[in-house]
């Protein structure tokens, strides 16, 4: 299960979960069903819920939302969070319920950089970009990916 799938991690996160061979269940508000749809999930979730999901897997959280994703991960399954990972609370709880909690890790990884790169050569990872402003307007930049409302990326363009 992905949080935000059509956000500017959640895009990239159902594409190469579906590469992967996953099954895909993606959260996203209605409006972004659509290109959630093209990304390639295989189910759809307005965000506001998670009733209907159970038992899942993995839940990439790149939200701020990693307590919510306990409710729907089956015994064993694992959280992964760009956001929670210092959080020690949570970390102790999920450890305590016998689940690992990796967080993501900022140090580069060759093997898996190799791999991000081949899907990218297949064409099977591309982004999506939602807006292309020029560098003098950075500011609105950063209004827009602070409203949570973007969808994929925001590009600065340099002249």
């Amino acid at each position: 299960m992905i949080h935000r799938a059509a956000g500017g991690f959640g895009h990239f996160a159902v594409r190469i979960a579906k590469a992967r061979g996953a099954r895909v269940t993606a959260l996203a508000s209605a409006a972004h069903h659509d290109l959630v749809r093209e990304l390639g999930a295989d189910e759809i979730i307005d965000h506001r819920t998670t009733e209907a999901v159970k038992d899942v897997d993995v839940v990439f959280d790149s939200s701020s939302e990693g307590e919510r994703a306990l409710d729907v991960l089956k015994p064993g399954g694992t959280p992964v969070s760009i956001m929670e990972h210092r959080n020690t609370e949570l970390a102790a709880r999920i450890e305590g319920e016998g689940r690992h909690f990796p967080g993501l890790s900022v140090e580069p990884d060759y093997a898996s950089l190799e791999a991000i790169a081949a899907l990218i050569d297949a064409g099977r990872i591309r982004p999506h970009v939602s807006a292309t402003l020029p560098l003098e307007q950075a500011a609105k930049t950063h209004e827009l990916v602070g409203s949570g409302r973007t969808r994929g990326k925001v590009v600065l363009t340099v002249a």
